[in-house]
């Protein structure tokens, strides 16, 4: 999904792209809810952003905001 969500951001794609990352990012919940390796967190951290950029290419500014924040929190 993740792969697929890359290439459908540098295809111009983003509502296939937002769908994908959404989807990666819940099931990456799901699998480790509580306490993410750091690895998981800078994973998750890239998918945030990507899905912000997807929303931004959307129009979707709140929406963006939200999941760039979320992406830079997971960075600490």
């Amino acid at each position: 999904l993740s792969l697929a969500g890359d290439a459908a951001m540098r295809d111009g794609a983003y509502r296939e792209a937002v769908t994908g990352f959404s989807e990666v990012l819940r099931l990456s919940r799901e699998q480790t809810p509580d306490r993410p390796s750091p690895e998981q967190r800078a994973q998750r951290a890239h998918w945030e952003y990507q899905l912000g950029q997807g929303r931004f290419g959307l129009g979707d500014l709140p929406g963006a905001l939200d999941h760039l924040r979320e992406s830079l929190r997971l960075r600490k």
